[in-house]
Order: structure tokens, then C-alpha cells, then sequence
């Protein structure tokens, strides 16, 4: 639910990012208004202009001619036939229509000067011109249809003021035209020192942060009072189209797009830190950055104008331009330029990390793989799908269509498959494109059937596209059609690649997929690994998987919770109890003193304060050690076991940790242990190294008791709900114990056939560290094992003929011949500790058990369960032993499990069974779970 409404939440805040980047688009023109004595109506519009001709006669206006008014910024030529009044001192100006919604009427608007030098404007239905109202320039709009009403408005309106006219005669055209430029120039620094505008700087004028907003709802207004879309005549269109493509062309200045893309950037980074936690939601938004970026570089390299990149809030980034010379191979080459310095970045980040173990960067290097990789499929509306399209031969536009259908039923495979159903949101996307680009090919295939298009003048081409999209959607929005008719265009003038460039773009698109993962097995392997880690391969087996944990996780909860402190101790005990039948490794029950009344009297005397509400009781029970509850005497104030670990603590700059009620406590608010009450809290239970457990005297209700490890707390109300989650997690990990090794034991049976050089092939495609290619896995010489055996001792011969064997030792997880030390009786008596070994056979039956003791001196570190680092570390970190009898041949140890095995291949056929046994496979089809283990 919570992705759904960060989707939601997402679309809204991408529709207000667009509608701010098209508020800032615009740019309000500074005019240079020129007598223009040839000019004429345009021939679309002849008949509006002869009608207002006559209206405007008729109201005694006289016309002056032709003036031309001139955008300085951009040169747009604007012509306006100007009339002037007989009697009062007013200027009428009409010309072709500039609103696509109202192209069937002329623009028409009448300027009064007064006495005291303020002109009034009156404009016929314009919401918009009233946000330029000015003390000195007074500006409003009527809602009239005809001229002689917006006449009679404006005289109405002109009696308001008692002033007079100004005693400025309006004579000839010249004068008309000076008047305007002297008005047009205070007008502009009205706007300015009014803030309404702000002069960029590019020096063209742009709206104000106050004004966009008043202009957005001038808009809304202006469209909830028009009237429903009708057809117009095609030349009339036609005449609006240099318009519309101006308007799409507008871009806000460079330092507002820097700061468009600074703000998104900081929006999504706020929005995905909230969802996926802050480390990766910076990583992502980098990504995006990088991503865009090579969109961004390939479009200016190009050509393109006015590009613009954005970033939207927990959707991705966009990046947009107007294209010069409409060219496939230029869009192919755009497509490719967002995802391959991702991907060429990404696989040089994993390269160095594996290599160099900087594990650090191994976030970094996925999220740029992922992202990057899923762009590049071949699904529109991603890269990947524009690419495919963008290489379609001239006049295959069916195809287009026909591969858009395909793209999305691969998509709707694709989240059948995996279960994400967020991935509807791109079938919609896919839908909307397909119905559009079915409408477009049908029009291009008219088009062309009138005429090569590629042959026509820009304005033949033009009236045809038009005509054919008035016929098309005669009741759809004028702009809309305009729009479209625009995108026409660009397709019927877009020039396919050629066929040799189209070959070189796919081989690139391909080799981006095929060459890293086989340039290096490394590479290959890593991947790999991270997607099983991610949890990338999502199946609904996995799926059903995780829901059946959450049932047998509530239904043990509900269980739990109805037993008192006797009945979970017991069942405590039995989950312990089960675990060290399943793991040799398990340490047998401790004997503990049992407490007297003395003992916790003296401890509350020492203390100074009451003993937590149950601990008398838990203090008593047989089955202390396993909760690691400690004894009276050892009770003692956090503070003075930590206080060396409080200081740091507060150099650091915390002050103090948020402590999370459990799920049975989740209704109420979470509490904050401070630093102060942390060193006053009661030490009750657990050490330094591994966790404390505490009692808060003073903390709210719901967390009294405190499961604190580092900066991570997990609150209780009392120690009785603190032993029910731990007759939960204990009882269900015994479960999945007696699973795991059900699921062990039938991999082990599996396994009986195989030998050495068989058990290390398998090991070597499923390791889970694939950084062991990094080593040098050629067969080790004569010399060099004789080397060893003068070093540490002889070698038994199975494991001679493993280091024989080409990737043998890396692949077993074993040390390098070189690193293989010895380990005396001391450091044997450390390593093993008092718990007894169980002896295995070749079969992998047990035959009894050894201790320490039994062991002769000296033993060879042959693995160590961490990587190695140095020699310092051989025996600290050491995992397998080459254990030596004196009256029995040697056996492999392996230090973690208390087993001591007879023969290599028993080691590696315990480890192969343990590795395919373990969780590591996410789609729950293990081939453990079929019974079948494959020889590699």
C-alpha cells in the first residue's frame, strides 16, 4: 500500500514540477513596434478582418494602417492593423488570433490615454492581461463576443475615471507607433518595479514566483468558462501552427533549469529517503543524474534546442529537447547515451571492488547496473524501447505499432513472473502509446498515400497534416490537434538510419548486455551473487514462501502470548535442547547457582533502587544461562559498564537513540533513551560485545525493558513480554534448524556418488563468494608442496592431490598452500575449547567423539572462516584444522561444526550439503528441495 501511494504522490508532484517548468517557460517579449505600410491580412483570417474592419468603422474608428510589432529576443514578427478614433483619444489594434482555443476570433484590444498620463487597456476575454495591471497602466478583460460590446465596456469603464483625455493628437500612423513604443517602455518598468516580472539573466523577461501562481489561476478560470471544442477551417489551423510550435519550443533560462533540477533532485532524494532509506535514495538520484546526464550530453552534441533535464519525485528523471533534423540514428544515439556511462561506470566500480575489496562501493556499483540495465529493455516507454523504434526502416509504422503490442505483453509476462505489480503503472503508460501511435500510423499511411512528404514545401506539408487531423478529431481541443500535427510532422520527416548504421547502433545496444559479464568471470560471478542476495529472483514460490513465515511468525506469537513464564522456560529449554541434537557445536547446559533471598537483598541494597518486577523469579529458574539473565552480584549500572563506550558515544554528537516497541506494544508512541538515562538503566542480562539487556525504570510503559546492541533498541513492557519473544524467535529457530538440516542430510545423501574432483567443480558454481577467481588457481608444483611439508609438516595425500587440481583449493574455501601455519597445543586447546568433537566417517556416519587433549601437536590451519588478511591472522580466524592422532591417521576438523572428518571429500561433501541446504536459493526451487544435486 505504501508504494502505491508513493506512486500516487509521485504523479501529483510530477504534474505540479511540469506545470512549473511550463509557468517558467515563459517569456514575455520586448517589442520594437515598426510602421509597416505593405503588410496585409493574412489569408486565413481575411474575412474577420474585413468584419472588424466594419465594426470598428461603425463605432468611428478610422484605420491608420499597419504596424508591426517585434519581439527583440527572438525576432517574431507580429502584425496588428491599428485604427484610431475620430473624437476620443483611443487606439483599436486587432490581430490573428494567438489562443488555439479561440482561433476562429482576432484579437482586439482598445487603449485610452488619460490627462494625468495613465492608459487604460481593455482586452476581449483575456484573464491573462489583467495580471500586468499596473497604477499607471490599467488593464482589464471583458467577456464579450463582438467589438461594439467591448466598445460600450470600455467607455463604462472609462467613467470611473474623472479625468480627461490626454490632449495628445492621434494622426498619423507614426504617431500611433510612438505613443505605443513610449507606453510599452514604462509599461515594462511598471511590471519590473512592481515585481510582477524580473529581468533574467539572458535579459529576457520572466514571470515572478507570485505571478506564475496568479497566472495558473487565471488559466483555470479562463478554461472553465470556454466552450466546448468545434471544428475550424484547416487554413485557420494551419495559421496557428508556427504558434503552437513556439510554445513548445520555450524553455526557462539556464539558472532556472539548474535550480528546476537542483530542487527535484533534493525532492526525490527527501521522497525516496522516507521509502528505501537514505543511502539509497542518494544512490539512486546519482544514478539518475549520471543517467540523464548522458541524455543531456548526447542531445547538445546533436543539436537539440532548448534541453532541459528534470528529475521526478520516486518516478525517475526526464530529459527533454526539440530536435533540429529529425533523424533515427540521432535518436538511437540519445536512447544509448542515458544507460551505457551507467553501465560502463557501474561494471568499473564492481571490477575495483571485487579486485581491490572495497566492498563499500558494491551499492553503488548495483544500483548503476539495475537501473541502467532495466532502461535499456526493449520496453516502451523506456530507452531500450525508443532505441528499437527509433531504428525502424521509413514507412514501417505498423510495425511500430505491432512491436508496441508485443513490448507490452512482454511486460505483463515480466510481472506475472516476478510479482511486481507496480510495473502496471508502465503498462498504462504502454497502453496510452499504443492507442496513440495506432492513430498516428493510420494518419501517416494517408498522408503518404497523397504523396512522397519529402517532396512538399514545409507549408504544403503542413495544410495536408492538418486537414488530416481535423478530419480525424474534429471535436478534439484546437491545441491538442495542433500538437499532435506537430508529431506527424516529425515523423514523416524523420530519416531512418542507414543500413550499416543501424547494424553498428545494434551491435553496441547488444554488446552492452553480452561483453561485461563475459569479459570477466569475476564480473560475471559478482552479479550474480548480488542478484540472489538482493533477492532479485522472485518467483511466487518465494513469495507463498515468505507469506507461510509470517503466518507460523503470528500463530507463535498468539501462542506464546497465552503461556505463562513456567511454560515458556520449559519450551525455551526444549528449543535448546533440540538445537544441540541438530548442531554438535551447540555448548551443553551450564550449572548455576540458584540465588537466595540474600543474594537479591544485598544486590538492592548495593543498587539503591527495587529489583525489575519479575526478575526474582526468572533469577531462580534452571534455565537462567539460557537467557543469559545474569546473577545478583553481577547486576551493575550501565554507565559503569559502559562508560568508556558513553564517551565516545557523546564525541560523536548523539545524545541519545529512539527505542522501538515490539509488535505486541505497536500501538503505542516510541520512547528515546537518552544518554543520561542510558547510564542510570539496570544491566540485567547479556554483555557489551554482543548486546545488553536493560532495565529503564524511569521509561515509558511500553519499553521498561530494553534489548539495546549499539545504537539499535528494541523496547519491552516488562520482562514477561521481553521471554515471550524469546520463546518465539527460539522455538521457530529451532524449527528451521530440523528443516535446514533435513534439507542437509537430503543433499548429503545426493552427494554419495561424487568425488573429489566432482564435490569441487560443484563447490566452485555455487560459491557464495565468487572473489575466490581472484587467487591464483593453477595446480600447485612438486616443489612447492615439499616446501610446505618443511614448513608445517607432512601432507596427507587426498589433500595433495586437491592442490593438484586446477581451482581445488579456492574452490573448497581453503587457504592457498602458501598460508597454510602451523598451530601448536596452546592455540589447538584455544580453538577447539572443552566441547567435545564428534568424529565422521567417509560416509558422513559419526564414530565417537575426541577432545583437546587427544589432539597431537602441532595442527595445520588449512581454512579460515574469514578473508585472510595477513599471517597475524591465520590462527584467530582459523575454521578447518589438519588434525594429527597418535595412534589414528589425521582428520580434517572443521572448527565451527565439531566435526572432524576422515577424508577430504567427507569435508567437502559436508560443505556442499550445508551450502545447498542454506537459504542462499531465493526462488524456492532448490535442487536440494527435488532431490536432486547435480554433478558440475
Amino acid at each position: 500500500m505504501l508504494d502505491w501511494i508513493a506512486i500516487i504522490a509521485g504523479l501529483v508532484l510530477l504534474w505540479a514540477i511540469l506545470v512549473a517548468r511550463q509557468l517558467a517557460s515563459i517569456r514575455l517579449p520586448e517589442l520594437r513596434w515598426v510602421p509597416t505600410p505593405s503588410a496585409r491580412a493574412p489569408a486565413a483570417y481575411a474575412d474577420l478582418y474585413e468584419q472588424a474592419d466594419a465594426d470598428l468603422r461603425a463605432l468611428g474608428f478610422a484605420p491608420r494602417g499597419w504596424v508591426c510589432a517585434t519581439d527583440i529576443g527572438t525576432g517574431t514578427r507580429t502584425p496588428m492593423h491599428a485604427y484610431a478614433h475620430a473624437h476620443a483619444c483611443a487606439v483599436a489594434l486587432v490581430q490573428q488570433p494567438v489562443d488555439p482555443a479561440r482561433a476562429d476570433r482576432l484579437v482586439v484590444s482598445i487603449g485610452q490615454m488619460l490627462a494625468d498620463g495613465c492608459s487604460l487597456s481593455s482586452f476581449r476575454t483575456s484573464l491573462i492581461d489583467e495580471l500586468f495591471d499596473t497604477p499607471r497602466h490599467r488593464r482589464r478583460s471583458f467577456d464579450v463576443d463582438d467589438i461594439s460590446t467591448l466598445w460600450q465596456a470600455h467607455q463604462q469603464w472609462r467613467q470611473e475615471f474623472a479625468i480627461a483625455d490626454a490632449d495628445d493628437a492621434i494622426g498619423t500612423l507614426d504617431d500611433i507607433v510612438a505613443g505605443m513604443s513610449r507606453r510599452f517602455g514604462t509599461f515594462v518598468d511598471a511590471l519590473l518595479a512592481a515585481r510582477t516580472l524580473r529581468r533574467a539573466s539572458d535579459g529576457s523577461l520572466r514571470l515572478r514566483t507570485g505571478t506564475m501562481w496568479r497566472l495558473l489561476r487565471a488559466l483555470r478560470r479562463a478554461r472553465n468558462g470556454r466552450a466546448a471544442a468545434v471544428p475550424l477551417e484547416p487554413a485557420r489551423e494551419r495559421a496557428l501552427l508556427p504558434l503552437v510550435e513556439r510554445m513548445c519550443e520555450r524553455a526557462p533560462t539556464r539558472g532556472t533549469q539548474w535550480l528546476l533540477l537542483a530542487a527535484t533532485t533534493l525532492l526525490f532524494t527527501l521522497l525516496g529517503g522516507l521509502l528505501w532509506g537514505w543511502t539509497y535514495a542518494a544512490l539512486i538520484a546519482g544514478a539518475l543524474l549520471l543517467h540523464e546526464g548522458g541524455h543531456w550530453l548526447a542531445m547538445r552534441v546533436l543539436g537539440y534546442r532548448n534541453v532541459q533535464v528534470v528529475l521526478l519525485p520516486l518516478i525517475g528523471g526526464i530529459t527533454t529537447g526539440v530536435e533540429r533534423d529529425p533523424r533515427g540514428s540521432h535518436r538511437a544515439i540519445v536512447s544509448l547515451m542515458g544507460p551505457l556511462p551507467g553501465i560502463v561506470l557501474g561494471w568499473a566500480l564492481l571490477a575495483f571492488a571485487m579486485r581491490g575489496g572495497h566492498t563499500g562501493l558494491l551499492p553503488a556499483a548495483s544500483v548503476l547496473l539495475a537501473l541502467n540495465y532495466l532502461n535499456l529493455l526493449p520496453l516502451p516507454p523506456l530507452d531500450g524501447g525508443h532505441f528499437v523504434q527509433s531504428l525502424l526502416p521509413r514507412g514501417w509504422v505498423w510495425l511500430e505499432v505491432l512491436l508496441l503490442v508485443a513490448f507490452m505483453l512482454a511486460t505483463v509476462v515480466l510481472i506475472v513472473f516476478t510479482q511486481w505489480w507496480l510495473l502496471l503503472v508502465l503498462v498504462a503508460m504502454q497502453a496510452t502509446a499504443l492507442g496513440i501511435n495506432f492513430s498516428n500510423a493510420r494518419l501517416v499511411e494517408n498522408i503518404r498515400a497523397e504523396g512522397d512528404p519529402l517532396t512538399l514545401a514545409r507549408h504544403e506539408l503542413d495544410d495536408r497534416i492538418v486537414a488530416a487531423v481535423v478530419r480525424d478529431r474534429p471535436r478534439a481541443p484546437p491545441l491538442q490537434r495542433l500538437q499532435r500535427a506537430l508529431r506527424l510532422r516529425t515523423l514523416l520527416l524523420l530519416r531512418p538510419p542507414r543500413v550499416m548504421t543501424r547494424i553498428a547502433l545494434l551491435l553496441v545496444y547488444l554488446a552492452a548486455f553480452a561483453v561485461p559479464p563475459l569479459a570477466s568471470p569475476a564480473l560475471r560471478d559478482t552479479a550474480q551473487l548480488w542478484l540472489a542476495s538482493r533477492g532479485t529472483h522472485v518467483t511466487a514460490a518465494a513469495n507463498a514462501r515468505a507469506d507461510r513465515y509470517l503466518r507460523r511468525l503470528r500463530e507463535q506469537e498468539r501462542a506464546s502470548a497465552a503461556l505463562d513464564d513456567a511454560h515458556l522456560l520449559a519450551g525455551i529449554e526444549a528449543a535448546a535442547d533440540a538445537q544441540r541434537v541438530i548442531d554438535e557445536s551447540a555448548q551443553p547446559p551450564a550449572v548455576t547457582k540458584i540465588p537466595d533471598e540474600a543474594a537479591f537483598a544485598a544486590a538492592q541494597a548495593r543498587l539503591g533502587s527495587p529489583l525489575p518486577a519479575g526478575y526474582r523469579e526468572l533469577a531462580r529458574a534452571p534455565q537462567r544461562y539460557l537467557l543469559e539473565l545474569r546473577a545478583p552480584d553481577r547486576l551493575v549500572r550501565a554507565g559503569d559498564e559502559l562508560s568508556d563506550w558513553l564517551d565516545q558515544w557523546t564525541e560523536h554528537g548523539q545524545h541519545e537513540v529512539p527505542v522501538f516497541a515490539t509488535a505486541a506494544n505497536s500501538d503505542d508512541e516510541p520512547s528515546v533513551l537518552t544518554r543520561a538515562r542510558l547510564a542510570q538503566a539496570l544491566v540485567i542480562g547479556g554483555n557489551a560485545e554482543f548486546g545488553l539487556l536493560l532495565h529503564d525504570a524511569e521509561g515509558d510503559a511500553c519499553c521498561r525493558i530494553i534489548e539495546f546492541s549499539d545504537e539499535d533498541a528494541s523496547g519491552y513492557r516488562d520482562l514477561h513480554a521481553w521471554l515471550v519473544a524469546q520463546h518465539v524467535q527460539r522455538t521457530l529457530m529451532a524449527e528451521d534448524m530440523r528443516e535446514l538440516q533435513a534439507r542437509r542430510a537430503s543433499a548429503l545423501a545426493a552427494t554419495a556418488t561424487l568425488d573429489v574432483d566432482a564435490l569441487v567443480s560443484a563447490l566452485g558454481a555455487s560459491a557464495h563468494a565468487p572473489g575466490w577467481r581472484q587467487v591464483d588457481t593453477s595446480p600447485r608444483s612438486s616443489d612447492s608442496i615439499e616446501a610446505a611439508v618443511a614448513r608445517v609438516g607432512d601432507l596427507p595425500d587426498d589433500y595433495r592431490a586437491l592442490l593438484a587440481l586446477r581451482n581445488g583449493v579456492p574452490a573448497a574455501g581453503l587457504l592457498p598452500l602458501e598460508r597454510i601455519a602451523r598451530a601448536d597445543a596452546a592455540a589447538i586447546a584455544q580453538l577447539i575449547g572443552t566441547a567435545p568433537i564428534t568424529r565422521i566417517d567417509d560416509d558422513g556416519n559419526p564414530q565417537g567423539t575426541f577432545n583437546a587433549s587427544d589432539v597431537a601437536s602441532p595442527a595445520i590451519v588449512i581454512g579460515t572462516w574469514q578473508p585472510y588478511r595477513g599471517e597475524a591472522d591465520v590462527l584467530a580466524r582459523a575454521s578447518v584444522l589438519l588434525v594429527r592422532f597418535a595412534d589414528a591417521p589425521p582428520r580434517y576438523l572443521d572448527i565451527g561444526r565439531h566435526r572432524a572428518y576422515a577424508s577430504l571429500r567427507a569435508l567437502l561433501r559436508e560443505q556442499l550439503a550445508w551450502r545447498r541446504a542454506s537459504l542462499w536459493d531465493f526462488d524456492g526451487t532448490a535442487e536440494q528441495e527435488r532431490g536432486q544435486v547435480r554433478p558440475e
